[in-house]
Protein backbone atom coordinates (compact mmCIF):
# COMPACT_ATOMS: atom_id res chain seq x y z
CA UNK A 1 0.00 0.00 0.00
CA UNK A 2 1.51 3.49 -1.29
CA UNK A 3 0.42 6.15 1.14
CA UNK A 4 0.73 9.16 -1.06
CA UNK A 5 -0.48 12.11 1.55
CA UNK A 6 -0.11 13.31 5.49
CA UNK A 7 -3.11 14.58 6.47
CA UNK A 8 -2.22 15.73 10.13
CA UNK A 9 1.20 17.79 11.00
CA UNK A 10 1.59 20.83 12.65
CA UNK A 11 3.92 23.51 12.76
CA UNK A 12 5.51 26.37 14.92
CA UNK A 13 2.25 28.32 15.20
CA UNK A 14 0.70 25.15 17.48
CA UNK A 15 3.22 26.05 20.68
CA UNK A 16 5.10 23.11 21.11
CA UNK A 17 6.13 22.26 17.51
CA UNK A 18 9.31 23.21 16.05
CA UNK A 19 9.17 23.50 12.10
CA UNK A 20 7.51 25.74 9.59
CA UNK A 21 5.35 25.37 6.36
CA UNK A 22 8.27 25.17 4.27
CA UNK A 23 10.54 23.17 6.13
CA UNK A 24 7.31 20.53 6.00
CA UNK A 25 6.71 20.65 2.79
CA UNK A 26 10.22 19.92 2.24
CA UNK A 27 10.56 16.86 4.18
CA UNK A 28 7.79 16.06 2.22
CA UNK A 29 8.86 15.95 -1.05
CA UNK A 30 11.71 13.94 0.45
CA UNK A 31 9.50 11.35 1.21
CA UNK A 32 7.60 11.14 -2.11
CA UNK A 33 4.44 12.78 -0.52
CA UNK A 34 1.83 14.23 -3.10
CA UNK A 35 -0.36 16.13 -0.55
CA UNK A 36 0.71 17.71 2.85
CA UNK A 37 -2.12 19.11 5.42
CA UNK A 38 -1.09 21.81 7.37
CA UNK A 39 -3.24 21.13 10.80
CA UNK A 40 -1.96 23.36 13.14
CA UNK A 41 -4.14 23.11 16.74
CA UNK A 42 -7.15 25.68 17.90
CA UNK A 43 -6.60 28.17 20.06
CA UNK A 44 -8.02 26.38 23.23
CA UNK A 45 -4.67 24.29 23.16
CA UNK A 46 -2.06 26.02 25.79
CA UNK A 47 0.81 27.91 24.00
CA UNK A 48 -1.22 27.71 20.62
CA UNK A 49 -1.30 30.59 18.14
CA UNK A 50 -4.07 33.02 19.49
CA UNK A 51 -4.34 34.61 16.30
CA UNK A 52 -7.11 31.81 14.74
CA UNK A 53 -7.35 34.10 11.56
CA UNK A 54 -4.06 32.51 10.35
CA UNK A 55 -5.96 29.60 9.56
CA UNK A 56 -7.64 31.23 7.26
CA UNK A 57 -4.72 33.25 5.86
CA UNK A 58 -3.55 30.28 4.86
CA UNK A 59 -5.02 30.90 1.29
CA UNK A 60 -1.66 33.64 0.53
CA UNK A 61 0.36 30.13 0.58
CA UNK A 62 1.34 28.18 -2.91
CA UNK A 63 -0.95 25.46 -3.83
CA UNK A 64 2.40 23.44 -3.82
CA UNK A 65 5.29 24.37 -1.97
CA UNK A 66 8.83 21.81 -3.10
CA UNK A 67 6.22 19.71 -5.74
CA UNK A 68 3.80 19.14 -2.96
CA UNK A 69 -0.18 20.04 -2.74
CA UNK A 70 -0.27 22.02 0.63
CA UNK A 71 -3.58 21.46 1.82
CA UNK A 72 -4.88 24.40 4.48
CA UNK A 73 -6.65 22.70 7.41
CA UNK A 74 -6.80 22.95 11.17
CA UNK A 75 -6.81 20.42 14.10
CA UNK A 76 -9.52 21.87 16.13
CA UNK A 77 -10.35 20.96 20.01
CA UNK A 78 -13.70 19.80 20.75
CA UNK A 79 -15.10 21.46 23.85
CA UNK A 80 -17.96 19.67 24.90
CA UNK A 81 -20.45 16.98 24.23
CA UNK A 82 -22.92 19.35 21.91
CA UNK A 83 -19.79 19.59 19.11
CA UNK A 84 -18.44 23.08 20.13
CA UNK A 85 -15.14 24.05 18.84
CA UNK A 86 -12.67 26.34 19.67
CA UNK A 87 -12.55 27.69 16.13
CA UNK A 88 -15.62 28.91 14.30
CA UNK A 89 -17.75 27.38 11.99
CA UNK A 90 -17.25 30.33 9.45
CA UNK A 91 -13.44 29.82 9.32
CA UNK A 92 -13.61 25.83 9.06
CA UNK A 93 -16.19 26.36 6.15
CA UNK A 94 -13.32 27.74 3.92
CA UNK A 95 -10.43 25.38 5.03
CA UNK A 96 -9.33 22.12 2.95
CA UNK A 97 -9.75 20.09 5.81
CA UNK A 98 -10.87 20.07 9.47
CA UNK A 99 -9.47 17.44 11.87
CA UNK A 100 -11.28 17.17 15.17
CA UNK A 101 -9.61 15.84 18.51
CA UNK A 102 -9.82 15.42 22.16
CA UNK A 103 -6.87 16.36 24.16
CA UNK A 104 -6.65 16.31 27.55
CA UNK A 105 -5.24 19.59 28.11
CA UNK A 106 -8.84 20.93 26.72
CA UNK A 107 -11.38 19.14 27.57
CA UNK A 108 -11.61 16.37 31.22
CA UNK A 109 -11.16 13.00 30.80
CA UNK A 110 -14.74 11.26 31.46
CA UNK A 111 -16.24 7.78 30.85
CA UNK A 112 -16.74 6.38 27.02
CA UNK A 113 -20.94 7.46 27.15
CA UNK A 114 -19.71 11.20 26.82
CA UNK A 115 -16.45 10.81 25.15
CA UNK A 116 -18.31 9.59 22.34
CA UNK A 117 -21.02 12.13 22.59
CA UNK A 118 -18.56 14.83 22.80
CA UNK A 119 -17.14 13.06 19.55
CA UNK A 120 -20.64 12.20 17.90
CA UNK A 121 -22.02 15.86 18.29
CA UNK A 122 -18.51 17.14 16.51
CA UNK A 123 -19.28 14.88 13.63
CA UNK A 124 -23.36 15.59 13.44
CA UNK A 125 -22.12 19.43 13.40
CA UNK A 126 -21.16 18.84 9.64
CA UNK A 127 -17.62 20.96 10.57
CA UNK A 128 -15.66 17.52 10.75
CA UNK A 129 -13.82 15.37 8.05
CA UNK A 130 -11.44 13.22 10.23
CA UNK A 131 -11.85 12.20 13.65
CA UNK A 132 -8.02 12.55 15.31
CA UNK A 133 -6.08 10.00 17.16
CA UNK A 134 -9.54 8.34 18.42
CA UNK A 135 -8.02 5.13 19.97
CA UNK A 136 -6.27 7.41 22.70
CA UNK A 137 -6.91 5.01 25.77
CA UNK A 138 -7.23 8.63 27.97
CA UNK A 139 -10.69 9.13 26.47
CA UNK A 140 -12.40 5.81 25.92
CA UNK A 141 -15.06 5.64 23.79
CA UNK A 142 -18.12 3.15 22.24
CA UNK A 143 -16.41 2.10 19.06
CA UNK A 144 -19.54 0.96 17.45
CA UNK A 145 -21.45 4.04 18.14
CA UNK A 146 -18.82 6.62 16.48
CA UNK A 147 -17.86 4.27 13.42
CA UNK A 148 -21.65 4.81 12.80
CA UNK A 149 -21.95 8.51 13.83
CA UNK A 150 -19.03 8.34 10.88
CA UNK A 151 -20.70 5.95 8.33
CA UNK A 152 -23.81 8.12 8.29
CA UNK A 153 -22.15 11.35 8.23
CA UNK A 154 -19.08 10.68 5.94
CA UNK A 155 -16.52 11.39 8.32
CA UNK A 156 -12.96 9.47 8.50
CA UNK A 157 -11.27 7.88 11.52
CA UNK A 158 -7.75 8.95 11.84
CA UNK A 159 -4.84 6.25 12.17
CA UNK A 160 -2.39 7.81 13.44
CA UNK A 161 1.36 7.22 12.97
CA UNK A 162 2.70 8.64 16.32
CA UNK A 163 -0.12 7.01 18.48
CA UNK A 164 0.97 3.52 16.56
CA UNK A 165 4.49 3.97 17.75
CA UNK A 166 3.44 4.02 21.39
CA UNK A 167 5.74 6.54 22.87
CA UNK A 168 2.66 9.32 22.79
CA UNK A 169 -0.70 7.71 23.80
CA UNK A 170 0.40 4.31 24.65
CA UNK A 171 -2.02 1.48 24.32
CA UNK A 172 -3.43 3.29 20.97
CA UNK A 173 -2.81 0.81 18.97
CA UNK A 174 -4.75 -2.36 20.89
CA UNK A 175 -8.17 -0.21 20.36
CA UNK A 176 -7.21 0.79 16.66
CA UNK A 177 -7.51 -2.75 15.97
CA UNK A 178 -10.79 -3.07 17.25
CA UNK A 179 -11.90 0.42 15.16
CA UNK A 180 -10.19 -0.68 12.12
CA UNK A 181 -12.67 -4.45 12.44
CA UNK A 182 -15.93 -2.31 12.37
CA UNK A 183 -14.75 0.53 9.91
CA UNK A 184 -14.22 -2.55 7.62
CA UNK A 185 -17.17 -4.42 7.95
CA UNK A 186 -19.28 -0.91 7.99
CA UNK A 187 -17.19 0.28 5.05
CA UNK A 188 -16.54 3.42 6.77
CA UNK A 189 -12.85 5.47 5.75
CA UNK A 190 -10.27 5.99 7.81
CA UNK A 191 -7.18 8.66 6.88
CA UNK A 192 -3.92 8.78 7.31
CA UNK A 193 -1.35 11.54 9.43
CA UNK A 194 1.59 11.13 11.38
CA UNK A 195 0.69 14.12 13.57
CA UNK A 196 4.53 15.44 12.97
CA UNK A 197 5.47 18.26 15.49
CA UNK A 198 8.80 18.34 13.90
CA UNK A 199 9.77 17.75 10.21
CA UNK A 200 11.83 14.49 10.44
CA UNK A 201 8.70 13.58 11.25
CA UNK A 202 6.22 14.57 8.20
CA UNK A 203 5.52 11.46 6.06
CA UNK A 204 6.52 9.13 8.56
CA UNK A 205 3.68 6.63 8.46
CA UNK A 206 5.46 3.37 8.59
CA UNK A 207 3.57 2.33 12.06
CA UNK A 208 0.13 3.27 10.10
CA UNK A 209 1.24 0.90 7.16
CA UNK A 210 1.78 -1.63 9.28
CA UNK A 211 -1.15 -1.56 11.04
CA UNK A 212 -3.49 -1.34 8.16
CA UNK A 213 -1.61 -4.40 6.58
CA UNK A 214 -1.78 -6.49 9.66
CA UNK A 215 -5.63 -6.07 9.77
CA UNK A 216 -6.26 -6.59 6.47
CA UNK A 217 -7.82 -3.25 5.60
CA UNK A 218 -9.04 -2.57 2.30
CA UNK A 219 -7.11 0.07 0.85
CA UNK A 220 -10.55 1.46 -1.06
CA UNK A 221 -11.08 3.02 2.49
CA UNK A 222 -7.83 4.87 3.07
CA UNK A 223 -8.17 8.46 2.46
CA UNK A 224 -4.76 9.03 1.42
CA UNK A 225 -3.78 5.94 -0.30
CA UNK A 226 -4.87 7.46 -3.59
CA UNK A 227 -5.25 10.97 -5.29
CA UNK A 228 -8.63 11.11 -7.19
CA UNK A 229 -10.07 9.23 -3.96
CA UNK A 230 -8.78 12.20 -1.96
CA UNK A 231 -9.16 14.74 -3.97
CA UNK A 232 -13.27 13.34 -3.86
CA UNK A 233 -13.15 12.87 -0.66
CA UNK A 234 -12.01 16.71 0.30
CA UNK A 235 -14.41 18.12 -2.25
CA UNK A 236 -17.48 16.19 -0.33
CA UNK A 237 -16.17 17.46 2.83
CA UNK A 238 -15.87 20.94 1.78
CA UNK A 239 -20.13 20.73 0.48
CA UNK A 240 -20.50 19.48 3.76
CA UNK A 241 -19.11 22.09 5.74
CA UNK A 242 -20.56 24.95 3.73
CA UNK A 243 -23.47 23.64 4.44
CA UNK A 244 -23.32 23.11 7.47
CA UNK A 245 -22.31 26.90 8.26
CA UNK A 246 -25.48 27.98 6.21
CA UNK A 247 -27.46 25.82 8.48
CA UNK A 248 -26.01 27.32 11.31
CA UNK A 249 -27.04 31.24 9.96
Amino acid sequence: MELIADLHTHTVLSGHAFSTIRENAQAAGKTKLRMLANTDHGPAMPGASQAVYHFLNQFILPEEIEGVRLLRGAEVNILGDEGRMDVSPEILARLDVVIGSLHDVTIEQADAATNTDRLVGAIESGLVDIVGHPGNPYFPLEAERLVQACKRYEVALEVNNTSMMGRVRPGSRDNMIQILSLCKAEQVMVSVGSDAHWMDQVGRLDAVETLLLETGFPESLVIGAEEGQLTDFLAMRSERRQAALKADR
